[in-house]
């Protein structure tokens, strides 16, 4: 079996283990036009998104949308003190912007 063709057992392999049929993945893949539910943006790869407690899929987002949720485990609490974080210094990240311009 190719690489290829591993990669893409092991895919669908965790999509049914969400309860995902492989078919409607790529449905619902093809049907985003390569835009990341979360934020927006265009991106070459979408990737199934899930609950880690309950095993249930969400949406389809981009690998960096998928990493940053997989850094904060999912704790909304704690994306809210990343807001308020960022909110604190948006002077400072403003005043950069416009001194690199």
């Amino acid at each position: 079996m190719s690489q290829r063709n591993r990669n893409w057992s092991k895919l669908y392999s965790r999509l049914r283990k969400m309860g995902i049929d492989p078919a409607d993945y790529e449905r619902r893949k093809r049907e985003a036009n390569g835009i990341c539910e979360s934020c927006g943006n265009e991106s070459k790869v979408l990737v199934q998104d899930h609950c880690h407690i309950l095993n249930k899929p969400r949406g389809l987002i981009c690998p960096g949308c998928n990493l940053a949720l997989g850094h904060v485990k999912d704790d909304i609490d704690r994306l809210f003190a990343l807001v308020d974080y960022l909110e604190k210094y948006e002077d400072l990240h403003s005043a950069d912007y416009d001194s690199a311009a």
